[in-house]
Protein backbone atom coordinates (compact mmCIF):
# COMPACT_ATOMS: atom_id res chain seq x y z
CA UNK A 1 0.00 0.00 0.00
CA UNK A 2 1.36 3.40 -0.97
CA UNK A 3 2.19 5.61 2.00
CA UNK A 4 0.95 9.19 2.28
CA UNK A 5 4.54 10.47 1.95
CA UNK A 6 5.19 8.43 -1.21
CA UNK A 7 1.89 9.50 -2.72
CA UNK A 8 2.63 13.15 -1.97
CA UNK A 9 6.04 12.90 -3.67
CA UNK A 10 4.50 11.20 -6.69
CA UNK A 11 1.83 13.89 -7.07
CA UNK A 12 4.32 16.72 -6.71
CA UNK A 13 6.69 15.09 -9.17
CA UNK A 14 3.86 14.63 -11.63
CA UNK A 15 2.91 18.28 -11.28
CA UNK A 16 6.51 19.37 -11.92
CA UNK A 17 6.74 17.19 -15.02
CA UNK A 18 3.50 18.67 -16.33
CA UNK A 19 4.84 22.15 -15.79
CA UNK A 20 8.03 21.32 -17.69
CA UNK A 21 6.13 19.86 -20.64
CA UNK A 22 3.82 22.86 -20.67
CA UNK A 23 6.63 25.37 -20.80
CA UNK A 24 6.27 26.36 -17.17
CA UNK A 25 2.52 26.83 -17.32
CA UNK A 26 0.78 26.41 -13.95
CA UNK A 27 -1.79 23.77 -14.82
CA UNK A 28 -2.35 22.48 -11.30
CA UNK A 29 -4.00 25.76 -10.29
CA UNK A 30 -6.60 25.19 -12.99
CA UNK A 31 -7.91 22.09 -11.24
CA UNK A 32 -11.28 22.32 -9.44
CA UNK A 33 -11.26 23.28 -5.77
CA UNK A 34 -12.47 19.85 -4.70
CA UNK A 35 -9.55 18.14 -6.47
CA UNK A 36 -6.98 20.54 -5.01
CA UNK A 37 -8.48 20.13 -1.53
CA UNK A 38 -8.07 16.38 -1.90
CA UNK A 39 -4.40 16.80 -2.89
CA UNK A 40 -3.75 19.24 -0.05
CA UNK A 41 -5.28 16.80 2.42
CA UNK A 42 -2.20 14.62 1.92
CA UNK A 43 0.03 17.36 3.33
CA UNK A 44 0.68 18.38 6.95
CA UNK A 45 -1.51 21.28 8.06
CA UNK A 46 1.34 23.81 8.15
CA UNK A 47 2.40 22.93 4.61
CA UNK A 48 -1.17 23.51 3.47
CA UNK A 49 -1.17 26.92 5.15
CA UNK A 50 2.08 27.84 3.41
CA UNK A 51 0.50 27.35 -0.02
CA UNK A 52 -1.69 30.39 0.72
CA UNK A 53 1.29 32.64 -0.11
CA UNK A 54 1.41 31.46 -3.73
CA UNK A 55 -1.53 33.47 -5.07
CA UNK A 56 -5.04 34.68 -4.31
CA UNK A 57 -6.39 31.39 -5.66
CA UNK A 58 -4.32 29.37 -3.21
CA UNK A 59 -5.15 31.75 -0.37
CA UNK A 60 -8.82 31.10 -1.05
CA UNK A 61 -8.18 27.34 -1.13
CA UNK A 62 -6.60 27.55 2.33
CA UNK A 63 -9.35 29.68 3.80
CA UNK A 64 -11.98 27.22 2.54
CA UNK A 65 -10.06 24.01 3.28
CA UNK A 66 -12.69 21.72 4.86
CA UNK A 67 -10.52 19.27 6.85
CA UNK A 68 -8.34 20.82 9.55
CA UNK A 69 -6.13 18.24 11.25
CA UNK A 70 -3.86 20.01 13.72
CA UNK A 71 -2.42 16.79 15.13
CA UNK A 72 0.47 17.11 12.67
CA UNK A 73 1.72 20.32 14.29
CA UNK A 74 3.60 18.37 16.93
CA UNK A 75 6.29 17.63 14.37
CA UNK A 76 7.20 21.33 14.40
CA UNK A 77 6.97 22.04 18.13
CA UNK A 78 9.16 21.32 21.11
CA UNK A 79 7.44 18.35 22.68
CA UNK A 80 6.71 17.72 26.30
CA UNK A 81 4.64 14.93 27.67
CA UNK A 82 1.34 14.73 29.45
CA UNK A 83 1.25 11.98 32.03
CA UNK A 84 -1.93 10.03 32.51
CA UNK A 85 -3.04 7.54 35.13
CA UNK A 86 -5.95 6.16 33.14
CA UNK A 87 -6.18 2.41 33.40
CA UNK A 88 -7.78 1.78 30.01
CA UNK A 89 -5.53 0.14 27.47
CA UNK A 90 -6.61 2.69 24.88
CA UNK A 91 -5.50 5.62 26.99
CA UNK A 92 -2.48 4.18 28.77
CA UNK A 93 0.11 6.18 26.92
CA UNK A 94 2.08 9.39 27.06
CA UNK A 95 0.64 12.08 24.85
CA UNK A 96 2.51 14.85 23.10
CA UNK A 97 1.04 18.30 23.71
CA UNK A 98 0.80 20.52 20.67
CA UNK A 99 -1.09 23.33 22.36
CA UNK A 100 0.99 23.81 25.49
CA UNK A 101 2.96 26.50 23.68
CA UNK A 102 1.45 29.75 22.53
CA UNK A 103 2.85 29.03 19.08
CA UNK A 104 0.66 26.00 18.55
CA UNK A 105 -2.43 27.58 20.06
CA UNK A 106 -2.07 30.77 18.06
CA UNK A 107 -1.78 28.83 14.81
CA UNK A 108 -5.05 27.01 15.50
CA UNK A 109 -6.81 30.24 16.43
CA UNK A 110 -5.53 32.05 13.34
CA UNK A 111 -6.50 29.22 11.02
CA UNK A 112 -10.06 29.24 12.32
CA UNK A 113 -10.32 33.05 12.42
CA UNK A 114 -9.18 33.43 8.78
CA UNK A 115 -11.59 30.92 7.34
CA UNK A 116 -13.99 31.96 4.63
CA UNK A 117 -17.24 32.77 6.44
CA UNK A 118 -19.22 30.98 3.76
CA UNK A 119 -17.17 27.75 3.87
CA UNK A 120 -18.33 24.97 6.14
CA UNK A 121 -15.89 22.93 8.19
CA UNK A 122 -16.07 19.22 7.53
CA UNK A 123 -13.47 18.01 10.05
CA UNK A 124 -11.68 19.57 13.01
CA UNK A 125 -9.11 17.46 14.80
CA UNK A 126 -6.67 18.55 17.52
CA UNK A 127 -5.13 17.33 20.77
CA UNK A 128 -3.13 18.86 23.56
CA UNK A 129 -3.37 20.77 26.82
CA UNK A 130 -5.95 23.55 26.92
CA UNK A 131 -7.75 25.59 29.51
CA UNK A 132 -11.47 24.90 29.54
CA UNK A 133 -12.29 28.40 28.29
CA UNK A 134 -9.91 28.09 25.33
CA UNK A 135 -11.26 24.65 24.51
CA UNK A 136 -14.81 25.97 24.58
CA UNK A 137 -13.93 28.84 22.22
CA UNK A 138 -12.39 26.47 19.69
CA UNK A 139 -15.40 24.17 19.77
CA UNK A 140 -17.90 27.02 19.52
CA UNK A 141 -16.03 28.35 16.51
CA UNK A 142 -16.22 24.92 14.86
CA UNK A 143 -19.94 24.70 15.58
CA UNK A 144 -20.50 28.09 13.91
CA UNK A 145 -18.74 26.67 10.83
CA UNK A 146 -21.18 23.74 10.72
CA UNK A 147 -18.53 21.17 11.61
CA UNK A 148 -19.45 17.57 10.71
CA UNK A 149 -16.66 15.70 12.52
CA UNK A 150 -15.08 16.88 15.77
CA UNK A 151 -12.16 14.84 17.12
CA UNK A 152 -10.61 16.22 20.32
CA UNK A 153 -8.09 14.76 22.76
CA UNK A 154 -7.43 17.19 25.56
CA UNK A 155 -5.88 17.49 28.99
CA UNK A 156 -6.79 20.25 31.43
CA UNK A 157 -5.61 21.27 34.87
CA UNK A 158 -9.02 20.57 36.37
CA UNK A 159 -12.25 18.74 35.67
CA UNK A 160 -14.14 20.36 32.83
CA UNK A 161 -17.75 20.25 31.75
CA UNK A 162 -18.91 18.70 28.52
CA UNK A 163 -19.01 21.49 25.88
CA UNK A 164 -22.72 22.21 25.56
CA UNK A 165 -22.36 23.95 22.22
CA UNK A 166 -22.02 20.58 20.49
CA UNK A 167 -25.28 19.22 21.91
CA UNK A 168 -27.52 21.29 19.66
CA UNK A 169 -25.15 21.33 16.67
CA UNK A 170 -27.34 20.13 13.80
CA UNK A 171 -24.42 19.57 11.41
CA UNK A 172 -22.39 17.31 13.73
CA UNK A 173 -22.19 13.69 12.56
CA UNK A 174 -19.13 12.37 14.41
CA UNK A 175 -18.00 13.38 17.90
CA UNK A 176 -14.85 11.98 19.51
CA UNK A 177 -13.99 13.53 22.86
CA UNK A 178 -11.13 11.97 24.80
CA UNK A 179 -10.00 13.56 28.02
CA UNK A 180 -6.88 12.80 29.96
CA UNK A 181 -6.59 13.12 33.72
CA UNK A 182 -8.59 14.41 35.52
CA UNK A 183 -11.54 13.99 33.10
CA UNK A 184 -14.81 15.71 32.20
CA UNK A 185 -18.40 15.76 33.41
CA UNK A 186 -21.52 15.18 31.36
CA UNK A 187 -24.40 17.62 31.83
CA UNK A 188 -27.65 16.22 33.25
CA UNK A 189 -29.55 13.83 30.94
CA UNK A 190 -32.33 16.41 30.62
CA UNK A 191 -29.87 18.65 28.77
CA UNK A 192 -28.14 15.88 26.82
CA UNK A 193 -31.43 14.56 25.46
CA UNK A 194 -32.24 17.91 23.85
CA UNK A 195 -29.71 17.52 21.05
CA UNK A 196 -27.59 15.12 18.98
CA UNK A 197 -30.37 14.61 16.44
CA UNK A 198 -27.88 14.17 13.58
CA UNK A 199 -25.07 12.31 15.35
CA UNK A 200 -24.20 8.81 14.07
CA UNK A 201 -20.85 8.24 15.86
CA UNK A 202 -20.07 9.05 19.50
CA UNK A 203 -16.81 8.18 21.29
CA UNK A 204 -16.31 9.46 24.85
CA UNK A 205 -13.35 8.72 27.11
CA UNK A 206 -12.74 9.50 30.80
CA UNK A 207 -16.17 10.67 31.93
CA UNK A 208 -16.81 11.62 35.56
CA UNK A 209 -20.33 10.55 36.62
CA UNK A 210 -20.26 10.47 40.40
CA UNK A 211 -23.09 13.03 40.55
CA UNK A 212 -25.28 11.04 38.14
CA UNK A 213 -24.54 7.36 38.52
CA UNK A 214 -27.33 6.28 36.17
CA UNK A 215 -27.62 6.75 32.41
CA UNK A 216 -30.88 4.89 31.93
CA UNK A 217 -32.65 7.55 29.88
CA UNK A 218 -29.80 8.95 27.78
CA UNK A 219 -28.99 6.45 25.03
CA UNK A 220 -32.46 6.09 23.54
CA UNK A 221 -34.03 6.81 20.16
CA UNK A 222 -35.36 10.14 21.32
CA UNK A 223 -31.87 11.35 22.26
CA UNK A 224 -29.82 9.69 19.50
CA UNK A 225 -32.20 8.76 16.66
CA UNK A 226 -29.39 8.23 14.10
CA UNK A 227 -26.64 6.81 16.33
CA UNK A 228 -24.82 3.86 14.72
CA UNK A 229 -21.57 3.66 16.68
CA UNK A 230 -21.07 4.25 20.41
CA UNK A 231 -17.94 3.89 22.53
CA UNK A 232 -17.73 4.70 26.26
CA UNK A 233 -14.33 4.36 27.90
CA UNK A 234 -13.53 4.91 31.58
CA UNK A 235 -16.86 6.18 32.91
CA UNK A 236 -16.06 6.71 36.58
CA UNK A 237 -18.99 6.52 38.97
CA UNK A 238 -21.38 4.96 36.46
CA UNK A 239 -23.54 2.31 38.15
CA UNK A 240 -26.41 1.66 35.77
CA UNK A 241 -26.40 1.92 32.00
CA UNK A 242 -29.15 1.28 29.48
CA UNK A 243 -28.50 1.26 25.73
CA UNK A 244 -31.69 1.32 23.68
CA UNK A 245 -30.88 3.01 20.35
CA UNK A 246 -32.61 0.96 17.69
CA UNK A 247 -30.23 2.05 14.92
CA UNK A 248 -27.04 1.24 16.87
CA UNK A 249 -24.72 -1.17 15.00
CA UNK A 250 -21.42 -1.04 16.94
CA UNK A 251 -21.07 -0.74 20.73
CA UNK A 252 -17.90 -0.67 22.85
CA UNK A 253 -17.79 -0.34 26.64
CA UNK A 254 -14.43 -0.34 28.40
CA UNK A 255 -13.09 0.23 31.91
CA UNK A 256 -16.42 0.98 33.60
CA UNK A 257 -15.30 -0.62 36.84
CA UNK A 258 -18.23 0.42 39.02
CA UNK A 259 -20.93 -0.75 36.64
CA UNK A 260 -23.66 -2.69 38.42
CA UNK A 261 -26.42 -3.06 35.84
CA UNK A 262 -26.23 -3.16 32.04
CA UNK A 263 -29.13 -3.41 29.62
CA UNK A 264 -28.51 -3.57 25.86
CA UNK A 265 -31.48 -3.77 23.50
CA UNK A 266 -30.73 -3.17 19.83
CA UNK A 267 -32.55 -4.43 16.79
CA UNK A 268 -29.64 -3.54 14.47
CA UNK A 269 -26.67 -4.12 16.80
CA UNK A 270 -24.03 -6.24 15.02
CA UNK A 271 -20.82 -5.81 17.04
CA UNK A 272 -20.45 -5.69 20.82
CA UNK A 273 -17.27 -5.37 22.87
CA UNK A 274 -17.33 -5.10 26.67
CA UNK A 275 -13.99 -5.08 28.51
CA UNK A 276 -12.93 -4.53 32.12
CA UNK A 277 -16.40 -3.64 33.33
CA UNK A 278 -18.68 -4.36 36.34
CA UNK A 279 -18.20 -4.09 40.06
CA UNK A 280 -16.59 -7.34 41.19
CA UNK A 281 -17.88 -6.94 44.75
CA UNK A 282 -21.52 -6.12 44.00
CA UNK A 283 -24.12 -8.55 45.30
CA UNK A 284 -26.84 -7.61 42.81
CA UNK A 285 -25.04 -6.93 39.52
CA UNK A 286 -26.74 -7.96 36.30
CA UNK A 287 -26.49 -7.88 32.52
CA UNK A 288 -29.22 -8.21 29.89
CA UNK A 289 -28.60 -8.37 26.13
CA UNK A 290 -31.32 -8.61 23.49
CA UNK A 291 -29.93 -8.16 19.98
CA UNK A 292 -31.36 -10.34 17.19
CA UNK A 293 -28.78 -9.22 14.57
CA UNK A 294 -25.70 -9.43 16.79
CA UNK A 295 -22.85 -11.16 14.91
CA UNK A 296 -19.73 -10.55 17.03
CA UNK A 297 -19.36 -10.50 20.83
CA UNK A 298 -16.09 -9.79 22.65
CA UNK A 299 -16.41 -10.09 26.43
CA UNK A 300 -12.98 -9.44 27.98
CA UNK A 301 -11.84 -9.39 31.63
CA UNK A 302 -15.25 -8.50 33.01
CA UNK A 303 -16.27 -9.28 36.57
CA UNK A 304 -18.92 -11.99 36.84
CA UNK A 305 -22.39 -10.57 37.41
CA UNK A 306 -24.93 -12.09 39.78
CA UNK A 307 -27.45 -12.47 36.97
CA UNK A 308 -27.11 -12.86 33.21
CA UNK A 309 -29.81 -12.87 30.55
CA UNK A 310 -28.88 -13.12 26.87
CA UNK A 311 -31.78 -13.42 24.44
CA UNK A 312 -32.43 -13.50 20.71
CA UNK A 313 -28.84 -14.02 19.59
CA UNK A 314 -29.64 -16.39 16.74
CA UNK A 315 -27.39 -14.56 14.21
CA UNK A 316 -24.26 -14.79 16.36
CA UNK A 317 -21.14 -15.84 14.43
CA UNK A 318 -18.18 -15.11 16.71
CA UNK A 319 -17.93 -14.96 20.50
CA UNK A 320 -14.85 -14.49 22.65
CA UNK A 321 -15.39 -14.69 26.41
CA UNK A 322 -13.16 -14.15 29.43
CA UNK A 323 -13.95 -13.23 33.02
CA UNK A 324 -11.98 -11.52 35.76
CA UNK A 325 -12.16 -14.06 38.57
CA UNK A 326 -12.03 -13.56 42.34
CA UNK A 327 -12.19 -16.14 45.11
CA UNK A 328 -15.74 -15.01 45.83
CA UNK A 329 -16.82 -15.97 42.31
CA UNK A 330 -17.06 -19.69 43.15
CA UNK A 331 -20.45 -19.01 44.77
CA UNK A 332 -23.32 -20.96 43.23
CA UNK A 333 -25.15 -17.84 42.03
CA UNK A 334 -22.20 -16.65 39.98
CA UNK A 335 -21.45 -20.09 38.58
CA UNK A 336 -25.10 -20.25 37.48
CA UNK A 337 -24.79 -16.75 35.99
CA UNK A 338 -21.78 -17.82 33.94
CA UNK A 339 -23.70 -20.87 32.74
CA UNK A 340 -26.60 -18.69 31.64
CA UNK A 341 -24.25 -16.29 29.92
CA UNK A 342 -22.50 -19.01 27.92
CA UNK A 343 -25.82 -20.66 27.06
CA UNK A 344 -27.00 -17.38 25.58
CA UNK A 345 -24.03 -17.48 23.20
CA UNK A 346 -24.66 -21.06 22.08
CA UNK A 347 -25.53 -20.01 18.51
CA UNK A 348 -21.99 -18.76 17.86
CA UNK A 349 -20.25 -20.52 14.98
CA UNK A 350 -16.82 -19.65 16.40
CA UNK A 351 -16.49 -19.70 20.19
CA UNK A 352 -13.33 -18.75 22.13
CA UNK A 353 -13.03 -19.23 25.90
CA UNK A 354 -10.21 -17.90 28.02
CA UNK A 355 -8.70 -20.33 30.51
CA UNK A 356 -10.51 -18.81 33.48
CA UNK A 357 -13.86 -19.73 31.92
CA UNK A 358 -12.78 -23.34 31.55
CA UNK A 359 -11.82 -23.44 35.21
CA UNK A 360 -15.28 -22.19 36.19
Amino acid sequence: METRSAKRKRLLSSAENEAERGGGEDRISDLPDAVLHHILFLLPIKSIAQTSTLSKRWRRLWSSFPDLDFTTINKDLDHHHLSTSIVSSTTRKRVHSLAATSKGTDFINQALARRDKHSDLRTLRFFGQFSFSRLNRLIRCAVRRNVQELDVEVATNDYFNFPRSVITCESLRILKLKSFSPGFRLPPPSIMTSGFQSLHTLLLSLIILYDQSSLLDLFTDSSFPLLKKLSLDACFGLRDLKIGCRGLEDLTLESIFQLNGLSIVGGKLERLRVASCFDAYSSDSWVKIDAPKLRIVVWESNAITENSCLENLGCLREASVGFLLHHEDVAATKVWSVSNFLSGLSHAQCFTLESECVEV
